[in-house]
């Protein structure tokens, strides 16, 4: 068990670990990549925003809501791409014009996620990513743009477009000739990959043009998130050249006035590329202190891992659920399986979201487990450990017979035994289930409600007494497996039935003896 400090020595230390003080107005810091549960659990303690391009072009789409949902969930805001909702695929899928109808589709696509559409949950829009570089309609962009705007003012209107093509001296370029023309943007930035954005002269050229062609508008700096062969050309072999880049990109950043959001591309891996999400963990922890110093996410250390080891369902599957309750962000955790002879042997991660409600977890849908251990388990007795999200792991307690562990028997048999009730009311008989002989199983005790007709439980009791030969055969081992109840007098005159508990999964009605006097084979009345 682990025992967490409320000192100020851990702020103080924590304060050292991380960056500088970003600059106040330097606010916003996350990722484009989507915003999959997976995703967002990873990233939420250190990031505030989501950034995702809307790529169904059916604008009767509620993929949006689902996205922005899952990232407000996180206490975080969405930056939404609207792409392929606007611009029409074209010759060679350029996107380079709008669709004639793009009103319609917009109020459509309005109309259908009008939910999330509001301050609280949106920073800002992508009219159509980097528009000069793709030599769209320039004047169709700021039509679009306009749109946005004055449908939802609060929301402020994204340009970001390749340092390149800013930087481009030729009068003629079509950034030259057009940039005039674009009106209608608050916050501005340029991409650009693979280069120390120190040093790089074409980046270092971009910026300040950018932001003489649009004056007074704050800027937004596209980090380098992603790792691939142009990287490695450009950067050397070693991948680990990533966290001096991550720091030089945030000291770029907190060291210029109008610098408002530090977004990095990209978080997901793909062919060929390697993403943040596959960085390693000494390049990872750099954006983790970068996003920390922006956004000055905290996450409160005054509880420890809770939840149950349920034992093993009707598939033979370790099910349970864990959670730390100073989760803020819906952050899952991690629940290892250990068996006392070989330590540990598995893991997984409590994140399968159920229709069930822990409110002990305080954040979060996703708190249930559900693992299937090597068949060399099987008999086997397991304890399950939650890790806590900051330091040291709890043992999880669990609802088998041998808690808090819970030993791996077969199911292949159904649980057996008999009973009888004398006039006194006194239940007695044996119970077990045949794939665990050892252990002492449970039974359920039911009377007829003669109103509902329901068999209404009288309680849930262990069958642990000793027993004979006779029976401890008929279980396959063991000698603990009689019981003894005394009925309340309300089930005076009733039927009863008693069920058999398995040790896995199921139940099965005990049978009355053949002369105890019952009305029926498993039932009785006193």
């Amino acid at each position: 068990m682990k025992y967490k400090s409320h000192s100020a020595l851990a702020a103080l230390v924590l304060a050292l670990l991380l960056p500088s003080v970003a600059a106040a107005q330097l606010q916003w810091f996350g990722y484009a990549g989507g915003g999959d549960s997976a995703m967002l659990d990873r990233t939420a303690p250190y990031t505030n925003f989501g950034y995702f391009s809307i790529d169904d072009a059916n604008p009767g789409s509620v993929a949006a809501t689902n996205t922005v949902n899952r990232i407000v969930g996180r206490d975080m805001k969405a930056i939404i791409e609207l792409g392929k909702l606007l611009w029409a695929p074209g010759s060679n899928s350029t996107n380079r014009s709008l669709y004639p109808d793009f009103r319609t589709r917009w109020n459509t696509w309005k109309s259908y996620n009008a939910s999330i559409l509001s301050s609280d949950k949106i920073i800002a829009f992508l009219v159509r990513d980097e528009p000069f570089l793709n030599q769209v309609n320039i004047d169709s962009y700021e039509i679009a743009a306009q749109m946005v705007k004055q449908d939802f003012p609060w929301a402020k209107i994204l340009l970001v477009e390749a340092a390149h093509v800013v930087a481009d001296s030729n009068p003629s370029s079509y950034f030259n000739v057009n940039r005039s023309r674009i009106n209608t943007v608050d916050w501005i930035g340029v991409d650009r990959y693979a280069i120390d954005p120190t040093t790089d002269t074409i980046f270092r050229a971009a910026v300040p043009k950018l932001k003489q062609s649009y004056p007074g508008r704050k800027f937004i700096y596209v980090g380098d998130g992603y790792w691939d062969d142009m990287h490695k050309q450009f950067l050397g072999n070693s991948i680990l050249v990533m966290r001096d880049i991550m720091t030089k990109w945030y000291d770029v950043a907190r060291n210029d006035p109008d610098a408002v959001l530090l977004g990095m591309f990209i978080w997901g891996s793909g062919p060929g590329s390697t993403g943040s999400d596959n960085f390693p963990p000494s390049v990872l922890d750099e954006h983790f202190r970068v996003g920390k110093a922006i956004t000055g996410r905290v996450r409160t250390q005054l509880y420890q891992p809770v939840g149950v080891f349920e034992g093993f369902d009707a598939n033979q599957y370790a099910v349970g659920w864990a959670c730390d309750p100073d989760a803020k962000w819906g952050e899952t955790i991690r629940v290892d399986f250990y068996e006392a002879s070989s330590g540990l042997v598995a893991a997984t991660v409590a994140n399968l979201s159920s229709s069930e409600s822990f409110p002990q977890c305080q954040s979060g849908i996703g708190h249930r487990f559900k693992f299937f251990l090597p068949y060399t388990l099987l008999g086997k007795k397991i304890t399950a450990y939650a890790w806590d999200l900051d330091s040291g792991i709890v043992q999880l307690p669990s609802l088998c017979l041998d808690a808090p562990g819970c030993t791996w028997y077969a199911n292949d048999y159904q649980p057996t035994g008999q009973f009888r009730i004398s006039s006194t009311g006194f239940a007695d008989g044996w119970a077990c289930d045949p794939d665990a002989p050892l252990a002492s199983i449970k039974f359920d005790i039911r009377a007829l409600n003669q109103t509902t007709s329901n068999m209404d439980l009288v309680g849930v009791f262990t069958a642990n007494l000793p027993s004979d030969e006779v029976v401890n055969g008929q279980c396959g081992g063991g000698t603990a497996h009689r019981f003894g109840v005394q009925l309340p007098s309300w089930t005076k005159g009733r039927q009863i039935t008693l069920t058999g508990i398995d040790t896995m999964f199921g139940s099965n009605f005990l049978l009355a003896y053949e002369d105890a006097g019952c009305p029926a084979i498993g039932v009785c009345i006193w």
